[in-house]
């Protein structure tokens, strides 16, 4: 061996042994089957999460009817329905409460009626500009567009009006993004535009297109729906994607409007990564059809059964029919899978998984589409009363006999 051969060879193994340990993911007990659970934004709690600078409710000068709407449409917009909280909100800014205002552009903005969410938030800010959440909502507001610029002059008003070190770490995750737009690879894909942040290998990036396409006509063709848009996708360092989307260490993807997938350093196991593409994939085609009314458990449901085979129904089927496991209610199953508790999570993605085997088993594809789409106009539960003529806890029940009884999933994507 040749004396230059030993040194470069030794040099290796002194890098080897500096480099920075891989970072573990903490995974829940049901190993990789988890998606982000995003926390819903609250337009009405103060950044730092110390509740409202003033509870309308109980100020004098609202009167009852109006304190009632705002209850109501808080509630509404918690429920997921943007739409039937706008009445209640106009009606408690009638009565006086001008925080109505907040619900109100948050309700639009989750009915993806940006623009105007912007004119009422802006309105609010000549009269009310010493009060942080407006321009914390307006920042959301903008950063939703695409308007990175604006969310981030936003955000720095708050923080000269209520500095929180988790909006000065938001900021600097939104310049990470703004940085990002500059590189990206617009010969890929015709229906994604993938970006990518540091060293991401060609095959890397090449690979996840490709599952994205090949999802595009897959998952389009058993829900019926195809973007006509390009849907964003981003590709990080491990390290940024935790940093930017917050996600906890056992999150494989996040879509928040955009698919965003912790790429570099995967590329050794990239069934993983085109399996979680197709995932976060299927959110957006979720939202697509459905807004931001999808709760959780119809999220992660479908998501789950439009992954490439083979699909999750043993770890399903060995999480729900452990011994002294119960199944969640349906009023359990219903509630923003964030708000559960940490033993009850893998249940509830389990259970999600099961109902939606069930629905497309029994009732096919196109039902299950009809359902996303009526729940536009109508509440979950009438959407699904409509497409199957049963309620949830009903399908929990079937889902869940039929479990029992069968140890191979009665459908597969195609």
């Amino acid at each position: 061996m040749s004396r230059g051969l030993i040194v470069i060879l030794l040099l290796l193994g002194v890098l080897w042994l500096l480099a920075p340990p891989a970072r573990q993911k903490e995974r829940p007990p049901q190993g990789d089957r988890m998606g982000f659970l995003n926390e819903k934004f609250d337009p009405f709690v103060l950044p730092g999460g110390a509740g409202s600078t003033v509870d309308p409710i109980a100020r004098a000068d609202a009167d009852t009817e109006a304190a009632d709407a705002l209850r109501e449409g808080q509630r509404l917009l918690q429920a997921g329905n943007p739409g039937a909280a706008v009445a209640m909100f106009e009606k408690a800014a009638a009565g006086g409460i001008w925080e109505a205002a907040l619900g109100l552009a948050e309700s639009y903005r989750e009915s993806r009626e940006s623009d105007l969410a912007l004119e009422i938030i802006h309105e609010a800010a000549i009269d009310h500009g010493d009060d942080p959440r407006v321009w914390m909502l307006m920042g959301e507001i903008y950063f939703g567009k695409g308007e990175f610029a604006l969310a981030i002059d936003a955000w720095e008003t708050v923080m000269k009006l209520r500095p929180t070190p988790e909006l000065a770490d938001r900021i600097r995750q939104t310049q990470v993004e703004m940085n990002l737009r500059d590189r990206y690879r617009d010969d890929l894909s015709r229906h994604f535009a993938p970006r990518f942040e540091g060293p991401v290998l060609d095959r890397t990036v090449h690979d996840v297109a490709k599952a994205l396409e090949d999802a595009y006509l897959a998952v389009g063709l058993e829900l019926g729906y195809y973007p006509t848009e390009r849907t964003e996708v981003v590709l990080y360092t491990e390290e940024s994607f935790y940093d930017v989307t917050r996600a906890p260490s056992w999150a494989e993807g996040v879509y928040d409007g955009v698919i965003r997938l912790p790429a570099v350093g995967a590329e050794s196991d990239l069934d993983t990564l085109r399996r979680v593409a197709v995932h976060e994939y299927a959110h957006a085609v979720v939202t697509g059809l459905a807004g931001e009314k999808a709760p959780s458990w119809v999220q992660e449901g479908v998501a789950m059964n439009m992954e490439s085979v083979p699909p999750p129904y043993t770890w399903a089927r060995d999480t729900l029919l452990a011994e002294d496991v119960v199944p969640l209610t349906a009023e359990e199953l219903g509630t923003p899978f964030g708000g559960l508790a940490e033993e009850q999570v893998s249940l509830a993605y389990a259970e999600s998984y099961v109902v939606f085997q069930y629905l497309l088993a029994h009732y096919g594809t196109y039902k299950v589409h009809d359902m996303l789409r009526a729940m536009n106009d109508e509440s979950v539960e009438d959407a699904m009363d409509r497409a199957f003529d049963i309620d949830l806890q009903t399908a929990i029940d079937l889902s869940m006999q039929e479990l029992r009884s069968k140890e191979t999933p009665g459908w597969q994507r195609s």
